[in-house]
């Protein structure tokens, strides 16, 4: 009676046994996991013990693990997988079988703006989805690998399709994210220049890149002649004839190239075309600044010009962009000329008035030339109205101000005393001077320099972005100081408003070596 009790116990053992594992299942977390992401995956089995040696796990895409009811898993790919386990339970010799199908996802994305960059700005970059907040950057334009967060910003030296890749897991990850960033330049700017504008065979023809992005330039001269070069070069077509210059950026390696259709021709002198070949605007004394008193009358600026062939030249002085008069010369047999705003040549009167004065400032002068046609830019010249008198006022409270003085420039020596400078008379005095802007000032973005020696303005220079703390270093000269007791005035002014503002005022009386000051 008790064996077949056994026997009866056993025979039911097994049927349970078989019910029980009928019922097992899979389970994983997360329920959608994303590409690297971790999922945990776990079978459960409802009645016996499972033999963990028998368990093996297949996770459809070709990797495997054994051993364990729960198991981790990483996949580095997107897609739907077919998950197979294989297992034993105690007292049943058939392997059981469970499957179930996970969909892996890529929610990870690259996105930056903006969305059409230019050269030499700022791109900034985001990381979406990311699993980690430490992320490992490449922009894909050789400047290297860098770590970073979730934003990042980057800028581009030249223009290309770049692509920007990112892993996530602080760069461990095997599984980069990638995005395609299309970097643009404004490559209708650019121009190639010809002086002369009509260059004549077997005669040089600089050529200069205008507004390009680099100073490493290829040149094709059209002619069979390449060269590597910077923005301007020189070269001499050996025939007549129509030449395509082209001049590329970045060596040639980046962007379209800028091309200039060059004629050439056989002829030169009077019958050569008529054309500017160069120009330069100044003032009275040679330079591109001036300063005067509010008032001043007859303010004038010349333009030197050299041209080839025989016209006419027309052109308009600006004064701030606005017309201020025209000009008008028949310019002939190839020579150089000058002409100044007042409507007349050097030396003639015209009687009219010159530049107004009247409204104290900062004005700027140029030339529009209406006929021939020209290629190069105009240059600008600049004259500033002060509201002072010709010279400063002797009883001006002295600021921190410091000269320096070095040898004669014919090795006479000078020697500066307290409020006193010995000189040599006839001499040239060389000044260097230090201008300290103090700590407590405010910064100034135009200041102007001037120097009188009595009421006689010496010189004038202009002084940018001076900085608190600052101390900005300037030179000048006097020539044929008297043994007299003179003064020299030291004034600067700030010009960052309408009217100039005196900042810092200086003065050392001149006197004979050996010689008291009176």
């Amino acid at each position: 009676m008790k064996r077949k009790l056994r026997s009866f116990s056993a025979a039911a053992f097994l049927i349970l046994a078989a019910a029980g594992v009928a019922s097992a299942t899979i389970t994983y977390t997360p329920t959608q996991p994303n590409v690297d992401q971790n999922v945990a995956f776990t079978l459960g089995v409802a009645t016996l013990p499972i033999i963990m040696a028998s368990v093996v796990w297949e996770f459809g895409d070709g990797t495997t693990a054994s051993g364990q009811t729960t198991v981790n898993k990483t996949y580095t790919a997107s897609g739907q997988f077919l998950v197979r386990v294989t297992y034993n339970v105690v007292a049943i010799p058939s392997p059981y079988t469970e499957t179930t199908s996970i969909v892996i996802v890529e929610r990870r994305s690259i996105a930056y703006s903006p969305a059409a960059p230019q050269i030499n700005q700022l791109v900034m970059f985001q990381a979406n989805n990311f699993l980690s907040s430490s992320i490992r950057w490449d922009f894909g334009d050789g400047t290297g690998v860098v770590m970073g967060g979730a934003s990042m910003s980057h800028t581009y030296a030249y223009p290309a399709v770049f692509l920007v890749r990112a892993w996530d897991l602080a760069g461990t990850s095997t599984v980069p994210i990638s995005a395609s960033v299309t970097v643009g330049a404004d490559f209708a700017r650019r121009r190639i220049q010809a002086l002369p504008a009509s260059p004549v065979m077997g005669r040089p023809v600089t050529l200069t890149a205008l507004n390009f992005f680099t100073s490493d330039i290829r040149w094709d001269f059209g002619d069979g002649q390449i060269l590597a070069g910077g923005p301007s070069v020189v070269h001499t077509f050996q025939a007549e004839g129509s030449y395509p210059v082209r001049a590329w950026d970045w060596g040639g390696v980046h962007g379209p190239p800028a091309t200039l259709n060059l004629g050439v021709s056989d002829v030169s002198g009077p019958r050569a075309g008529f054309q500017i070949s160069f120009l330069q605007l100044r003032f009275d004394d040679g330079k591109s600044y001036k300063v005067v008193p509010r008032d001043f009358q007859g303010l004038t600026a010349y333009a030197d010009i050299k041209y080839e062939g025989t016209g006419v030249f027309r052109a308009r002085w600006l004064v701030n962009g606005a017309p201020f008069r025209v000009t008008t010369r028949a310019m002939l047999f190839a020579e150089d000329m000058t002409l100044d705003s007042s409507g007349g040549l050097p030396g003639q009167a015209s009687g009219l008035p010159g530049f107004p004065a009247n409204l104290p400032g900062m004005h700027e002068v140029s030339l529009e030339i209406i006929e021939p046609a020209v290629d190069f830019i105009i240059p600008v010249i600049r004259y500033f109205v002060s509201a002072d008198e010709a010279a400063a006022a002797p009883d001006l409270t002295a600021v921190p101000m410091e000269i320096e003085l070095e040898r004669a420039a014919q090795g006479i020596g000078c020697r500066l005393e307290p409020g006193v400078l010995a000189t040599p008379a006839g001499r040239f005095i060389i000044l260097n001077g230090v201008l300290n802007h103090g700590l407590q000032r405010v910064p100034v973005k135009l200041a102007l320099l001037r120097i009188h020696l009595e009421s006689e303005l010496l010189d004038q220079q202009f002084l940018k972005d001076l900085k608190p703390g600052e101390g900005r270093t300037f030179g000048t000269s006097i020539f044929g100081a008297s043994a007299k007791n003179k003064w020299v005035y030291l004034t600067v002014y700030s010009l960052d408003r309408d009217k100039a503002e005196l900042l810092y005022f200086l003065k050392v009386k001149l006197r004979a070596p050996g010689r008291t000051a009176a």
